[in-house]
């Protein structure tokens, strides 16, 4: 196995939102995934950008960023952190509308929420094309797209599923008492 093949892994067990699987690149953290064959797509995915210019994707020099990924993610989940300060590779993000949708949902503060139509709003197309670049977010946790409510607050949609979802939002609300 070369490095170039098989990143090097890292998973979080914890008992608000069960397990998760944290991929990195030499940017940053890429994903952030719940089931393990969206994380095993995503070293798929991730290695063929990096293919296409030519650079090694996975080396033992993305040590750092596992590590820091880890430690903050299991902060949040404890209720010891509110903002994330990883770098961010945004090299699995397909479009620019979705870009665009994920800059306005990281800016959803922390305990707060907002709307598929309000995020549309903003980026521009409709409540519907704003939710399915949101499902598409690669980084679930790190940019909060557990903040992002149907109308009038219904809870819809989430790659975790809706419980994980709920516990998020519950886990925000309560560490702001």
């Amino acid at each position: 196995m070369d490095s170039d093949s098989h990143p090097p892994s890292a998973a979080i067990e914890h008992p608000l939102i069960g397990r998760l699987y944290i991929l990195c690149s030499p940017r940053g953290i890429a994903g952030v995934c719940f089931r393990s064959e969206e994380y095993l797509q995503g070293v798929e995915k991730l290695a063929a950008v990096y293919r296409e210019n030519s650079q090694e994707v996975f080396s033992s020099g993305l040590s750092a960023f596992y590590r820091d990924s880890v430690v903050q993610i299991k902060e949040y989940l404890d209720g010891k952190r509110r903002i994330f300060d990883i770098p961010l590779d945004l090299a699995l993000t397909i479009s620019q509308y979705q870009r665009q949708v994920l800059a306005e949902v990281i800016k959803i503060p922390y305990g707060s929420t907002a709307t598929y139509g309000k995020i549309a709003g903003i980026a521009g197309g409709t409540a519907r094309s704003a939710g399915s670049a949101n499902a598409k977010n690669p980084l679930s946790i790190i940019i909060p797209c557990h903040r992002v409510l149907g109308s009038g607050g219904r809870l819809c949609g989430y790659g975790g599923g809706i419980p994980v979802k709920e516990a998020l939002l519950r886990l925000e609300a309560h560490c702001l008492l």
